[in-house]
């Protein structure tokens, strides 16, 4: 328990420390800052690109989802054990073979 309030105690501190050297960074920088430009070339084609890259991927996805063979329910033998009961009065160890003898110890 006494690791756990050390290390939020830490954490805290190292959180209030950073907040406090960023207000005073910000105080002591006046210097004037890069800005984005008003009218930039690059955002159209990049937007454009980027929706092209989704709408493929969606007619991707659907194609592959279109022509995957179909999901096989799962069989259930009858000789399998499961953990109960079974006919022969076996809890599933074992006890007898798949046609029903009696195994020999």
């Amino acid at each position: 328990m006494k690791r756990i309030i050390l290390a939020w105690f830490v954490l805290l501190w190292g959180a209030v420390i950073c907040l406090a050297q960023e207000h005073a960074q910000h105080a002591a920088d006046p210097s004037p800052h890069p800005a984005v430009p008003e009218h930039p070339v690059w955002v159209r084609p990049v937007i454009m690109v980027t929706a092209a890259m989704f709408v493929l991927a969606l007619l991707v996805g659907l194609f592959v989802r279109a022509t995957m063979p179909e999901e096989m329910p799962q069989t259930h033998a009858h000789d399998e054990h499961h953990g109960h009961k079974d006919p022969h009065g076996d809890m599933g160890l074992g006890g007898h073979d798949n046609h029903g003898h009696q195994a020999h110890h």
